[in-house]
């Protein structure tokens, strides 16, 4: 009669920890991401359109650069936007040019957003104003 009763203590035991261990082996850091150099941050307004000019570079890596977020905004990047290891691009805050334009609002710190395995890391930079 003992054995019974423990069997299912046992069982959501063994359980439990699977699921503890499966927990701690998750990716929860992004230190495998590249390292970002030469992070530049300026400001523009230019006819009807306000936003800020990123630039950084990024060290060969595996993974690429998929889009970056400038003071809460997400601008996705285009092939346009690389130049060897040198990414540009105008993160874009305010138009009137486009027509129905709404920023992508991001709620995340200044960084660079990259894709691994259908997951999205941003990768913190302190961009240095020019």
């Amino acid at each position: 009669m003992k054995n019974k009763s423990l069997s299912p203590f046992l069982f959501f035991l063994i359980l439990a920890m699977c699921g503890y261990s499966c927990k701690t082996n998750a990716v929860t850091s992004n230190d495998f991401l590249p390292e970002i150099k030469n992070a530049f941050i300026e400001s523009y307004n230019t006819e009807g359109e306000r936003g800020y000019t990123v630039s950084f570079e990024v060290e060969n890596s595996f993974f690429q650069p998929v889009g970056v977020v400038a003071y809460k905004v997400k601008q996705d990047l285009t092939a346009d936007d690389v130049t060897g290891q040198l990414y540009q691009t105008n993160v874009i805050h305010e138009s009137r040019r486009i027509q129905n334009f709404k920023p992508q609002v991001f709620n995340q710190e200044n960084g660079v957003l990259f894709l691994v395995d259908s997951t999205y890391f941003l990768k913190k930079v302190n961009f240095k104003k020019k």
